[in-house]
């Protein structure tokens, strides 16, 4: 009886052991093969899982079991060529800012597929070293693809040229032999259209450096002044011919003509009893050119408008706002066409209610006479201190206007942020805002704005940490207007 009581226990448990559906029961998942064919609960990875890129090439990893074979994709649509599975793989991304996505498609060996996707946000930046403050000034080629940059209050005492590359921007570091701590050398920078010729301001040392590029940069003058502030703010015209300084405490401006030997010489010299200059813009035509002056005097702003030939250079035009406020800055910030049809005008500490600091900018077009309003754009709905139109920039054909308020405190204090308006005749329309979208703390995005004729916008961030928190380095973010 022992045994066939035993021997019926072993029959029991042999049965419980081979009952369908109860094989892998508490086994562990490497002990039973996978089926040979199954690509389900795979994965790609971008980066490492990094929530930006800042640069067009990215890492993605391939998390999939038993495919052969893999293509990628970033619209889902049109896809690279079929290549062997492999864990890793390298793609471009679009030069396109904002989210991106990556389409991975897996075949295994009978054909089946199954795709995975990932996503990135891609931010396209120029950035050079901490406490560079990066973007206290900034100019751009017509073709955006040169960018010269300054420091904030010119603190790095250096110059900044980014050229593109096939998918980054290359940085050259401009400083001369020559100069000293405090100097303030890249306070203020110019660029001709072409890309060749980069004009760098040092206003404590008096100086504006002059450079033309031939493959690398080379200094070709040190141009010198007993002026005060001589290079506060410095402007070229498209072909690098004419070169316009301007000495803030000094009370002048001056004009500057290459000659055959590449050399700047004194064409013109306007002095001021009363009134500051603080901005300049030379618009080439035919065969004269426009000159555009901001001047403070009595805490009121104005433009004065010169025209400017190879014969003198005389008064066309002066512009003052109806609603002339004090210490609104009115011509803080100047813009201007390619034809001189259109003048965007700055007036960043305009009140909306008294003392706001809220911000405008004005927008007029040329007649025969001179120039007459368009539109005046207030910050009404802003906070206070905004300070819209501190930089303005219009693009060269006219059809899009960009206003920077650096102090918004929108995301954070002092992040800032640039408004995109349309010009639709006499319509100035709202159309998008821009941020520094990896920064939430201060920034001063926008602090200078520059854009090319082929839609390239260099917004400067000067407070943006680059590596560290608050390391100063500063940031120029890039945009394009397609």
């Amino acid at each position: 009886m022992k045994y066939i009581t035993m021997l019926t226990i072993m029959l029991l448990c042999a049965a419980i052991f081979c009952m369908p559906g109860c094989s892998d029961i508490n086994y562990p998942d490497n002990v039973l093969d996978k089926d040979p064919n199954d690509m389900s609960g795979g994965s790609i990875v971008i980066n490492g899982g990094a929530q930006f890129a800042y640069l067009q090439q990215v890492t993605v990893t391939c998390n999939v079991d038993n495919a052969v074979t893999m293509q990628f994709s970033t619209d889902a649509t049109n896809w690279s060529t079929r290549e062997a599975f492999n864990k890793t793989r390298v793609l471009e991304l679009p030069l396109l800012y904002g989210q991106q996505t990556v389409y991975g498609q897996f075949f295994n060996s009978r054909g089946d597929a199954v795709m995975y996707d990932d996503s990135i946000f891609f931010i396209e930046r120029c950035i050079a070293s901490s406490s560079a403050y990066l973007g206290g000034d900034v100019a751009i080629s017509d073709d955006g693809t040169v960018i010269a940059v300054g420091s904030y209050e010119g603190n790095a005492n250096a110059a900044y040229v980014f050229r593109k590359q096939a998918i980054d921007w290359d940085c050259t570091v401009i400083k001369p032999d020559d100069i000293s701590t405090g100097d303030k050398f890249g306070f203020s920078v110019a660029l001709s259209g072409d890309g060749i010729w980069l004009f760098v301001g040092a206003p404590v040392k008096r100086a504006v450096y002059v450079y033309e590029y031939t493959g690398s940069w080379q200094q070709q003058q040190k141009i010198t002044s007993s002026t005060t502030s001589f290079g506060y703010d410095i402007t070229t015209d498209n072909s690098g011919l004419y070169l316009g300084v301007v000495s803030y405490e000094g009370k002048t401006f001056e004009i500057y003509n290459r000659d055959v030997s590449k050399q700047y010489i004194l064409k013109h010299k306007i002095y001021y009893s009363i009134a500051k200059s603080y901005c300049v813009k030379i618009k080439n035509q035919s065969d004269y050119a426009y000159v555009f002056l901001g001047l403070n005097s009595n805490n009121k702003g104005r433009v004065e408008i010169f025209k400017l030939t190879s014969d003198g250079m005389w008064g066309f035009y002066t512009i003052t706002p109806a609603d002339n406020q004090e210490y609104a800055d009115f011509g803080r910030s100047i813009s201007v066409t390619s034809d001189g049809n259109i003048c965007v005008i700055g007036a960043p500490y305009y009140d909306i209610q008294a003392d706001d600091d809220k911000g405008c900018f004005y927008v007029y077009q040329k007649n025969q006479s001179g120039y007459t309003l368009v539109s005046q754009v207030k910050n009404i709905s802003g906070t206070n201190g905004d300070a819209l139109g501190m930089a303005a920039s219009i693009l060269p054909d006219g059809q899009y206007i960009f206003a920077s308020m650096p102090l918004a405190d929108e995301g954070g204090v002092d992040r800032g942020k640039v408004l995109v308006y349309r010009l639709n005749g006499s319509n100035v329309e709202y159309m998008d805002s821009f941020y520094p979208d990896d920064r939430n703390e201060k920034c001063y995005f926008g602090q200078a704005l520059a854009v090319s004729s082929t839609g390239v916008v260099a917004i400067g961030a000067p407070y943006a940490y680059t590596h560290a928190n608050n390391d100063n380095g500063g940031v120029v973010y890039i945009r394009r207007i397609q």
